[in-house]
């Protein structure tokens, strides 16, 4: 399985590629990532428990919501 580190990986060698001229830009890399990988959606799971956990969270850091 791939990770933040892979993807970190792929997203730097794209744009070295889009430095050196052998893809146009962002909009390349991007396509080219899209056709490259199979992409899976993660969604969490009890997300009114991860939603009371980061209320707790903001309440703890003095951040409040607007």
């Amino acid at each position: 399985t791939a990770g933040p580190g892979e993807a970190a990986a792929a997203g730097n060698l794209l744009m070295q590629a889009v430095g050196a001229g052998e893809l146009s830009g962002d909009e390349e890399a991007r396509a080219v990532m899209q056709r490259s990988v199979a992409l899976e959606r993660f969604e969490p799971k009890e997300a009114g428990a991860w939603d009371l956990h980061y209320q707790e969270f903001r309440q703890l850091c003095g951040l409040q919501y607007f």
